[in-house]
């Protein structure tokens, strides 16, 4: 491929069309980036499938962004109260991370928005409590600071006595955080010990922080693993000081884009198995029309008391009555199903050669249990008493857990994808949306990443030409003779379109960095140039 057609890191728009689990076709090497599926949204809990279908139409987006940022919702308010033992030794806390991915202007922060605002309702009440608590606590120091002069009086001449009690700090309760950092959020853990829920709408800044100390080379994402785990977090800083929680608590739900995907989770991240703790839901672009769909004020009720009744549910104890997770092991009938999945899991596991994605793929072993707990907490918001998680629990987590595993693997396939496969799918998609045949001179005048270079156009369509993916023919000149026109045409596997996106579209077309941009909607004339921006979000 020529130099003009810049490579992205990362394949910005995932291939909906190419289904790389249907194998070669016609003996021509099938695209590496797999077909997207629909999420399951009928094996989400009827509560939050009304929900999640209700964003999704709301909005115009597809349910999957919907249904994962809900989940890691309920594992935020859930938190420490709750955790699923599967076998002596092996306890799965209420705790999940997810990314949702779409490029700029996609309309994920919506979704974010809509899926967090009861949370964000309860943090602007329980900030105006704490408010009150605050200015109660100041006249409290008041007559504190005047009992105690009249005290230290007293002991000059009286018997000797206790001072008087100082007031209480208030705490403020918590269960939504943002822009934070791994101190402040030890000591919010340490006031919140049921945990907390992370909501950054650009995971990018979160990630950028972690290794901020020691040249680079700080603490913060060791710290961060182990909250994923629900592990004890420790921070000492020189400044800051030192910090302990035992059970520290935090899900996590943001968006990125996926230019900067790559860039943000690089080698180290990949190696340490942050991304590999994150859920994905990468769904195809598509267009954001207008609709008349409103979220319906009773969906949005019962979504706000659905996340009030599990904030409200009450943990275990120990023995000095701090709270701890309450345990809760799988029905006399459900470790049959989970273990079967478990091992035909295993077995899938074992023959994944992308080191990345094997390691995404082993921590969902536990994805699936920590959905099942999720459930079956849902059913205690219904008034049921939960003693276990059903087999219908396990059932439903393991289609989700099916779903994030395809998922998982159709972007890691992108992030996996060399230069070369990623710049020829780009073509590949282009020349399908516009007839599936194409001359040297539709991509230098339509095609602005060939533009005015027709030795790379002509390079890159006998490449595909070479490859199998299209053959050259020849349309005979007009009634005034002179040479045949030559157009590479793609053979009918290849000739494909991406799910929901019209043709002209220039919004969600393109090849590496430099976008594959219309002259204009449908046509291939020269025109102004067009790319998408990975600016803010709007």
């Amino acid at each position: 491929m020529s130099e003009h057609v810049r490579a992205s890191d990362f394949a910005r728009d995932l291939i909906a069309s190419n289904d790389a689990q249907a194998g070669p076709s016609n003996g021509m090497p099938a695209p590496p980036i797999a077909r997207f599926q629909p999420f399951p949204v009928d094996a989400l809990p009827p509560s939050i499938a009304r929900f999640v279908t209700a964003v999704a139409g709301a909005t115009g987006t597809d349910p999957s962004w919907a249904a994962l940022a809900a989940l890691t919702v309920i594992a935020g308010c859930v938190g420490n109260r709750a955790a699923v033992r599967l076998k002596h030794g092996w306890v799965e806390p209420a705790i999940l991370w997810a990314a949702l991915i779409g490029k700029s202007g996609s309309i994920k922060s919506v979704v974010l928005r809509l899926v967090t605002r009861p949370l964000v309702e309860l943090f602007k009440a329980e900030r105006d409590a704490f408010a009150a608590k605050l200015r109660e606590h100041a006249t409290a120091v008041e007559r504190h600071s005047v009992a105690m002069s009249k005290w230290r009086a007293e002991q000059k001449s009286g018997p000797p006595t206790d001072p008087p009690l100082e007031p209480e700090v208030p705490r403020e309760r918590r269960v939504l955080v943002s822009d934070i950092t791994v101190e402040k959020l030890a000591s919010l853990l340490g006031e919140n010990p049921l945990g907390l829920l992370v909501v950054r709408d650009e995971l990018a800044g979160l990630v950028n922080s972690f290794n901020r100390y020691a040249g680079g080379k700080g603490s913060d994402l060791q710290n961060w693993l182990s909250m994923n785990d629900g592990g004890p977090l420790v921070v000492d800083r020189k400044t800051a000081g030192s910090a302990f929680v035992e059970r520290g608590s935090v899900s996590l739900l943001g968006t990125i884009q996926p230019f900067t995907l790559e860039h943000v989770f690089g080698s180290l991240e990949r190696e340490a198995g942050l991304l590999a703790r994150i859920l994905l839901a990468y769904p195809p672009d598509q267009p954001a029309l207008w609709s008349d769909a409103e979220l319906p004020d009773e969906v949005v009720a019962e979504w706000r008391e659905l996340l009030a009744t599990l904030l409200a549910f009450e943990p275990a104890r120990d023995d000095a009555g701090q709270p701890r997770p309450r345990l809760i092991g799988l029905a006399d009938d459900a470790p049959a199903a989970f273990i079967q999945w478990h091992d035909n899991h295993a077995h899938g596991m074992a023959a994944v050669a992308d080191d990345h994605l094997r390691a995404h793929w082993s921590k969902l072993k536990g994805t699936c249990a920590r959905i099942a707990l999720l459930f079956a907490c849902l059913k205690a918001v219904e008034g049921a008493t939960v003693s276990a998680v059903s087999p219908d629990c396990v059932r439903r987590a393991i289609v989700v857990t099916e779903w994030l595993k395809g998922e998982s693997a159709r972007v890691y396939g992108g992030l996996a994808a060399t230069r070369e496969d990623r710049n020829r799918q780009r073509l590949l998609e282009w020349i399908a949306r516009h007839g599936g045949r194409v001359s040297v001179r539709d991509l230098t005048h339509g095609c602005w990443a060939f533009r005015g270079d027709a030795t790379a156009a002509r390079v890159a369509l006998g490449e595909l030409a070479d490859l199998g993916f299209g053959r050259w023919v020849y349309r005979r000149s007009g009634a005034t003779g002179g040479k045949p026109s030559e157009q590479l045409e793609l053979v009918p596997s290849c000739d494909r379109t991406i799910t929901n996106t019209p043709a002209g579209d220039a919004s969600n077309e393109g090849i590496g960095d430099g976008e594959v941009g219309d002259g204009g909607p449908g046509s291939l004339g020269r025109g102004p140039d067009t790319g998408d921006s990975d600016g803010p979000e709007s």
